[in-house]
């Protein structure tokens, strides 16, 4: 009997640590990766934080999940989130690398200016301090002015997104401007997208 009971025992603790592993014999989904992040380009001054380290990375390193990305005033950079996402950031941007797992995707804009771009299946979620934007195909422009709680967003020039905020879910369908804290308030805005930046981006 005792030996039966140590049997069950040791069968049901494979179990469950082959679930929390992802295990597919045990009913889980599989090993969920992270993608690969790649910088594909860089123009003037870029810094990478990791584990409060700054470390120095060139053209086609390698980024990894919880890293953040900062531009410089006089820096531009673009890098790939696995095949199917390219992320442009303008100068004086801070963005963190939150979640790069083929289904929880995730990045959060501290401040500055981006352009994100689409063509995978997987959801994208942008964030910012208060906003959530969901982009699921297309391209975006954001940008966070983080010192007036103000985050501008629209479409590249065509996107199916939408944005989540205390108000609940606005379509994206052409450039707002959120007021992102108490009072909340969601407005178009006419955006004319003449900086450097995207003359740039779209090299």
């Amino acid at each position: 009997m005792t030996l039966i009971v140590f049997s069950f025992c040791a069968l049901l603790t494979t179990l469950l640590i082959g679930q929390r592993f992802g295990a597919t014999w045990a009913g889980g989904e599989g090993v969920i990766k992270n993608l690969d992040v790649v910088i594909a380009e860089i123009q003037g001054s870029l810094k990478i934080i990791h584990d409060a380290k700054t470390k120095v990375v060139t053209t086609n390193d390698v980024l990894t999940r919880g890293e953040v990305i900062q531009t410089g005033d006089d820096g531009y950079v673009r890098f790939m989130i696995g095949q199917h996402i390219t992320v442009g950031m303008a100068e004086r941007t801070t963005l963190t690398l939150k979640n790069i797992t083929s289904d929880n995707l995730r990045i959060l804009v501290t401040h500055g200016r981006i352009v994100v771009e689409q063509t995978g299946s997987t959801p994208l979620h942008i964030q910012t301090n208060f906003t959530d934007t969901t982009l699921e195909s297309g391209a975006i422009t954001l940008v966070n002015y983080d010192f007036l709680e103000t985050v501008m967003i629209a479409p590249y020039p065509m996107a199916t997104a939408s944005v989540e905020t205390s108000l609940g879910s606005t379509p994206l369908t052409s450039a707002l401007n959120i007021h992102e804290t108490p009072e909340v308030t969601i407005e178009p805005v006419s955006t004319t997208l003449t900086f450097p930046f995207y003359d740039w981006y779209q090299q």
